[in-house]
């Protein structure tokens, strides 16, 4: 009877590893990669109205330009998720990689078409201030984005910790419990 006796232990030290590989296992990504998935430079615009009178955006086009002067201007072409776009109140977009320089062009509620100084963009994500005057925009830069990957980079710290935790721990589970003996009755 003693030889079919339920043994705790054999159960841990054979039961212990299954586990971990299994959950291993088990956090391998299943889907697979797209090519446009990772981050992207973006743009955002906030407005400000010089008179104190907000109008509402009716359209609006970001040109990309490669000289400073932007004569060779071309508007943000739509490719899957590149675009920009408008609300009432603000703009943004969204881009694989941008120009070297920019310019606004936005239609308001007045009735107006208001195009903007060109200006520039050196971080990966950036914010600008739209000053909206009489007859023209003037834009400026407010700031720029963090690193864009600081929630993955937390994380990536995270996992390594994790993953190191989880090595002392069977490191310290084979010293204790080498595998010679995993067979044996205690």
């Amino acid at each position: 009877m003693a030889k079919y006796a339920f043994n705790t232990r054999k159960l841990l030290t054979v039961t212990f590893p299954v586990l971990v590989l299994f959950l291993l296992f088990i956090s391998l990504p299943t889907n697979h990669a797209d090519a446009d998935m990772g981050p992207k430079p973006s743009m955002d615009f906030e407005f400000e109205y010089e008179s104190g009178q907000s109008l509402e955006i009716i359209d609006g086009i970001l040109y990309e330009c490669d000289l400073p002067d932007c004569s060779d201007a071309k508007p943000l072409e739509e490719l899957g998720p590149q675009r920009s776009s408008c609300t009432a109140y603000a703009c943004s977009s969204l881009a694989y990689g941008y120009s070297d320089y920019h310019r606004l062009l936005i239609r308001f509620s007045d009735g107006k078409e208001r195009q903007s100084n060109v200006f520039q963009s050196d971080s990966f994500n950036s914010t600008f201030r739209v000053l909206v005057r009489e007859n023209d925009l003037f834009v400026e830069k407010i700031h720029g984005g963090s690193i864009p990957f600081g929630w993955t980079l937390i994380g990536l710290f995270c996992g390594t910790i994790l993953s190191s935790l989880m090595v002392l721990v069977m490191l310290i589970f084979l010293v204790f419990h080498p595998p010679q003996h995993w067979g044996r009755q205690s």
